[in-house]
């Protein structure tokens, strides 16, 4: 297991990742997929992030129908939403025009087996909005089929983001997708 020292040590095709909290996690999420391409949702275990529990999601991809369950949110996560996550499909907790473009991305996410990472404008429901930074980490499942993620997000709720830049053509400032194939191991 990495030391909180060594977490933040990342291979250079996940540089840009700017918060400590998302490297440090990005850092976990490396150690836990070994030498598979993605980590196993069963992989992810809560007792190792504690320092993340109130900032991530994890999400199923339910492949029949084409969609992202919520299976467990941390606190902080179901407050910016404003809703009830748990259990609940991705389409059903953001807002129509926000999911039409998020949701395109996790499906490219899980099609194309990819790392997201965003920052600037993050939604938050009843004036929350604010600008930020997330990442998405996709998980696998135990054939190694890409089957849901993880994500973490970042708020500095001292700068307010205007909604209608959230659900405009452009929700984020920056969109990165990195292949985990282009993913070598960690530096120290």
């Amino acid at each position: 297991m990495p030391t909180v020292e060594t977490m933040t040590a990342l291979p250079a095709a996940l540089d840009h990742l700017r918060h400590p909290k998302l490297r440090r996690l990005a850092a976990y999420w490396l150690e836990r997929r070994g030498s598979r391409e993605l980590p196993r949702r069963a992989d992810i275990d809560p007792v190792d992030v504690p320092w993340a529990l109130l900032d991530i999601a994890l999400y199923d991809h339910v492949a029949e129908v084409g969609r992202f369950r919520c299976r467990v949110a941390g606190q902080r996560v179901t407050e910016m939403i404003g809703v009830p996550m748990q259990g609940r499909f991705l389409d059903e907790i953001l807002p129509e025009r926000l999911y039409a473009v998020v949701g395109q991305r996790y499906a490219r996410m899980i099609q194309e087996r990819a790392i997201v990472h965003s920052h600037g404008a993050v939604y938050g429901a009843h004036g929350k909005s604010s600008q930020g930074e997330r990442l998405v980490l996709p998980l696998g499942d135990d054939d190694g089929r890409a089957a849901g993620y993880v994500t973490m997000t970042t708020y500095d709720p001292h700068q307010k983001a205007e909604v209608e830049r959230l659900i405009g053509p452009r929700p984020y400032e920056d969109v990165t997708f990195t292949p985990v194939t282009a993913l070598a191991a960690p530096t120290r």
